[in-house]
């Protein structure tokens, strides 16, 4: 008696090859499921544009070489990287498809298993900065920590939105990775005498390694080995419910130009 089909889904989805950033169609990268190519184009602009003018912003300030101790400022550095990556694909994208060029390319390059990688990653932290900031810190209401601490987030989450990036269930491994190499970085730099911005030796008053320990590893551990996970499962479901939507919509209706074929967007059928 033959398998049932979900029962195979889950099966294929904790393959050892989902840990791969490899994806059969990098066009998923550079194109949507809902808005032509120039549009796409456009929000990319306004997302880049935005993040790299916040990081210039946030690290010419106060903290200086300290910039770089904050999970904070290591999610945004990443999401930033991330957004300049899907800056170029869109405009490679436009320019392969034009009259004098052709058709784009297929091919899946390295550049693009690094680009995977970047916005996967991007995801998660973004959503754990936003949801630990709010909840375990008292972040301030000015411009900059509402764009470091809530519309980072909503950034990452309109680029999975409106685009046709695909994320695998196996990838929490890398965020969870991120994550405990901060988390390493923090109790380091506090044993090894470091401060933060302020001139207290812990990071964050809730992960102090120096004084408490106990207490910063009691809570480091959770969000390594549940939190993250847990965020990165919402945003894998959040990914399949667009692939659900564009997939509904393109059964539905004629696919316009602009969109990528149903059967090139994914393998196996929401």
């Amino acid at each position: 008696m033959s398998e049932s089909r979900p029962n195979v889904r889950v099966r294929e989805e904790f393959a050892c090859n989902k840990l791969s950033f490899q994806q059969p169609n990098p066009v998923w990268l550079a194109t949507s499921p809902f808005l032509p190519d120039w549009l796409l184009l456009g929000i990319r602009v306004v997302i880049a544009l935005f993040s790299v003018s916040i990081i210039i912003y946030s690290g010419v300030g106060e903290d200086g070489p300290k910039w770089f101790i904050y999970l904070t400022n290591w999610g945004f550095f990443t999401l930033t990287l991330a957004a300049l990556g899907f800056l170029a694909l869109s405009v490679e994208q436009i320019v392969q498809r034009s009259p004098e060029q052709g058709s784009a390319s297929h091919e899946w390059r390295w550049y693009h298993s690094v680009q995977q990688m970047m916005f996967t990653l991007s995801l998660t932290v973004s959503i754990t900065v936003t949801l630990l900031a709010w909840t375990l810190l008292e972040p301030s209401t000015s411009f900059l920590a509402i764009a470091v601490h809530a519309l980072n987030a909503v950034m990452t989450l309109v680029e999975l939105a409106v685009s046709n990036f695909k994320i695998n269930l196996l990838h929490a491994v890398y965020s969870v990775i991120y994550g405990v190499v901060y988390l390493i970085f923090t109790g380091i730099y506090a044993t090894a005498g470091g401060k933060n911005s302020a001139g207290d030796s812990a990071i964050y008053p809730v992960l102090d390694w120096k004084d408490k320990p106990g207490k910063a590893a009691a809570l480091a551990i959770p969000i390594a080995l549940f939190v993250i996970p847990a965020i990165h499962a919402l945003v894998y479901a959040l990914c399949k419910l667009r692939m659900y939507i564009a997939n509904r919509n393109a059964h539905n209706a004629a696919v316009p130009a602009f969109r990528v074929p149903v059967s090139s967007y994914q393998e196996v059928p929401v």
